[in-house]
């Protein structure tokens, strides 16, 4: 399993993983409240985010093309609709983006199988408040994976210049992001696979 961001080359998940459309028409139809979340208060448009891959760690086949996704990239923007009364993100929102995007992470980690997984443990370090109007990329990692445990990790970047592109961010990578975006938040989230439920066909 990869250790680092450095050099990694980023795509549009939807390039890479065009049956990601069936995950969110599957989560669409159990969770519609949290869709609203993500898209209507959190700006979330699923053609902004982004994927870097390598090869399998539960099969790493030399010459194999890589196609798991190590890390995923999610632009958002915070508005009032998810702030307290001073304008602020809070932790338990923190946590609460956390597991949504580590659960669509998860989920198409797991490809072709769909198991259920629940949250066993979460860790949030705070660095920085978020506030009203920033503009956030959310960073996931699967940091390990095994049989029945994924160990994630989530970070909080916010902006430090508008005028920086989603897509000058994948093609020069997350150090060069970094330099353009200030650690507000880090979460590491571990999670428990469940006995799968739905096989599909690759």
């Amino acid at each position: 399993m990869a250790t680092s961001l450095e050099n990694v080359v980023w795509a549009p998940v939807m390039q890479v993983f065009p049956n990601y459309l069936d995950i969110h028409a599957q989560l669409r139809g159990l969770d519609n409240f949290g869709f609203r979340l993500l898209e209507e208060q959190l700006q979330m448009v699923l053609q902004d985010v982004f994927v870097a891959v390598e090869r399998s760690p539960t099969n790493p086949a030399q010459g194999q093309k890589p196609k798991f996704p190590y890390a995923m990239a999610w632009p958002i923007r915070i508005t009032p609709a998810v702030t307290e009364g001073d304008g602020t993100l809070s932790q338990g929102a923190v946590l609460a983006i956390t597991d949504m995007f580590t659960s669509f992470h998860a989920m198409l980690a797991l490809l072709p199988s769909h198991p259920g997984h629940v949250s066993v443990s979460m860790q949030c370090n705070r660095m920085q408040t978020i506030r009203e109007k920033d503009a956030i990329i959310v960073v996931t990692r699967i940091d390990k994976i095994g049989n029945r445990l994924i160990f994630t990790t989530a970070e909080f970047l916010r902006s430090m210049s508008p005028a920086v592109a989603m897509l000058d961010f994948a093609e020069k990578g997350i150090d060069a992001a970094i330099r353009c975006h200030s650690l507000c938040s880090n979460v590491k989230h571990v999670k428990a696979v469940l006995t799968p439920i739905i096989e599909t066909p690759t």
